[in-house]
């Protein structure tokens, strides 16, 4: 499927359930996107507003800085949803996993939360207000700028072999840390 042009969903979502997506529209609107399944390229610096929902067998690839809205957007990643962030820049809120892959490129967010799932981040990861884990099952690869936040890990099972930069430390109480 291709989508060209201009697509203005008002205070609709943008729903994904399958197929293979190549959207090179403009999206706009109020009510975010959600995919559930397929595989879907986004190409344009879209400025629609609401969540980014990328849950079940739903894969998203963003192919230009922008492609996922407005940067107030939250990003919420579960049961194994996939961004490939194809070696773009994206900005977002809140990033919150829940079973998921945010993997390719550089994101820059308000929060990251991992609270549950089989989750992996791979990439260029900074953020502004803190970085928290409290359960799943997670792989953290890269580079990861905290700022001036503390790193708080409040459980789960992490493997992190990323740089981890920022000028707060790490705080692990609970879960298992290596």
């Amino acid at each position: 499927n291709t989508i060209q042009g201009t697509n203005n969903n008002g205070n609709n979502v943008y729903a994904i359930n399958g197929g293979t997506n190549l959207i090179s529209a403009l999206l706009t609107g109020s009510n975010g996107l959600t995919a559930t399944a397929g595989q879907t390229t986004l190409t344009n610096n879209n400025t629609y507003t609401g969540t980014n929902l990328i849950n079940g067998t739903g894969s998203v690839m963003t192919a230009i800085a922008g492609a996922l809205g407005n940067s107030t957007n939250a990003l919420s990643l579960s049961n194994t949803g996939t961004v490939n962030l194809d070696g773009t820049t994206q900005s977002v809120g809140a990033l919150t996993m829940n079973g998921g892959n945010l993997t390719n490129g550089n994101l820059n967010a308000t929060t990251f939360t991992l609270t549950s799932g089989t989750n992996l981040i791979n990439g260029t990861m900074s953020n502004t207000s803190g970085f928290t884990i409290s359960g799943g099952n997670n792989t953290i690869q890269g580079t990861n700028n905290n700022g001036n936040n503390v790193y708080a890990i409040n459980g789960g099972t992490n493997l992190i072999s990323a740089l981890l930069t920022g000028s707060n430390g790490l705080t692990a109480t609970a879960g298992q840390t290596t």
